[in-house]
């Protein structure tokens, strides 16, 4: 065999190696979703999230510009003003096109605030959601006197890995008492905690009220507003229940003797996050993964010193998790007085393509993500390391190219995650 032949028989084998990493979206139509060649601007109103901060001209934003011609404006209100100042955009008809985060459609459903989207979920001007209104039996539901005035948030691949008990295993170990496997175990483990440090408030919690039940709710028995209760079989409003009063006796107690952190119903997640990171709060139930961040804090100040699970504490003969369904359906809604109905329809639906899916949770293809030998997005190694040394890498990456649910992703991948979490 010949030098040349076997150089040649060489190459072909490279590329055929490389054949699998061309992009999924190299033999697409692009096309097919521009929108309009029209001079549109699209007002969109969001919560700005300071774990991450939205970034109003970030490379996926001018990207949804470039393939569908419309131009977004972002309107980003701070988490804790965002309600009474989006209630009161509503209510003096501010101009808006499209909101997400909207946690109060049924407070303006039928007076005109918001558009009926189900007169344009068809094949024609939504096939993306159409197909998911076919398909995820649960979405009738949000249909109030035949009207449809919310896109939910959905998933594509959901992990749903939610909250979790995470309490510093320092102090625990420093008590003396065995790891903690109800929730009566739990208060004497933390009121221990309490008596050898004063100055300390074990829990810790963020952005109201309303979080503090989210988390504690289904744990112990019960659920926050109506919600799937398994052991009947049936929807059913927690807060009527006997669990429910036992979870308000043992927050009140926690509150009464400084094991809850009296700041619980008004600290942001900034301020939480700080409590946690400094050791004035000791105790969290809620998104594990900040406990990375806490832990490379507490390294430099308080050698020894760190966050790790504890399993779900029982409520007498119920043990379990959070409640939830694979899809997050958080609302988004259309002003009902918005010059572009078709626009904005389209538009929402874009991002529940395949293709929008992938850019609004993945971001530039050969530049944050690439195809994998499956054809499947995967952040690259290259973007990862780009963050590595920022407080919170995923949530910094993320914000840089405005992704997943506090960037501009309505229809949710969490594979983005995975760089970042193994």
């Amino acid at each position: 065999m010949t030098r040349k032949l076997i150089t040649l028989l060489l190459a072909l084998c490279m590329l055929a190696t490389l054949v699998p990493m061309l992009s999924a979206a190299e033999d697409e139509d692009l096309s097919k979703y521009r929108i309009t060649d029209e001079d549109v601007t699209i007002i969109l109103v969001r919560s700005d999230n300071s774990n991450q901060p939205m970034q109003l001209d970030s490379p996926t934003i001018a990207k949804i510009q470039e393939i569908t011609g419309v131009k977004l404006e972002i309107q980003a209100i701070a988490g804790s003003d965002f309600t009474s100042k989006t209630e009161m955009i509503i209510a003096t008809n501010q101009p808006y096109d499209i909101m997400y985060d909207c946690y109060y459609v049924a407070n303006y459903a039928g007076q005109g605030a918001f558009l009926n989207i189900d007169e344009y979920l068809n094949e024609d001007d939504m096939p993306n959601l159409y197909k998911l209104f076919n398909e995820i039996s649960d979405l009738g539901k949000l249909y109030i006197d035949g009207a449809l005035y919310q896109i939910p948030v959905l998933s594509r691949e959901a992990y749903r890995m939610g909250r979790s008990p995470q309490i510093r295993q320092d102090l625990l170990a420093e008590t003396g008492m065995d790891v903690p496997t109800t929730w009566e175990e739990l208060y004497e483990v933390l009121a221990a905690i309490k008596e050898a440090h004063p100055e300390v408030y074990p829990i810790g919690n963020r952005n109201g009220t309303g979080n503090l039940f989210t988390c504690y709710a289904y744990p112990f028995g019960t659920g926050d507003g109506v919600y799937w209760e398994p052991r009947e079989e049936a929807y059913v409003y927690g807060p009527l229940s006997e669990e429910y009063m036992v979870l308000l006796q043992w927050l009140a107690d926690a509150y009464a003797e400084g094991i809850l952190d009296p700041d619980y119903a008004v600290a942001t997640s900034t301020q939480w996050q700080e409590r946690l990171a400094s050791g004035q709060n000791v105790f969290f139930y809620d998104n594990p993964t900040f406990a990375t961040n806490f832990n490379g804090a507490l390294a430099s100040t308080t050698p020894g010193a760190y966050f790790g699970p504890i399993e779900v504490p029982a409520a007498e003969e119920v043990q379990r998790g959070l409640y939830y369904s694979k899809h997050d359906m958080g609302a988004t809604v259309i002003n009902g007085a918005t010059k572009y109905p078709e626009i904005c329809c389209k538009l929402m639906d874009f991002l529940y393509s395949d293709y929008g899916c992938t850019l609004t949770n993945f971001g530039i293809e050969g530049e944050s993500f690439q195809y994998n030998e499956e054809g499947e997005p995967e952040i690259l190694d290259s973007a990862v390391a780009d963050y590595m040394s920022a407080s919170d890498p995923m949530r910094a990456f993320f914000g840089k190219y405005s992704l997943a649910k506090l960037g501009m992703a309505r229809y949710i991948d969490d594979r983005d995650q995975d760089k970042f979490v193994t």
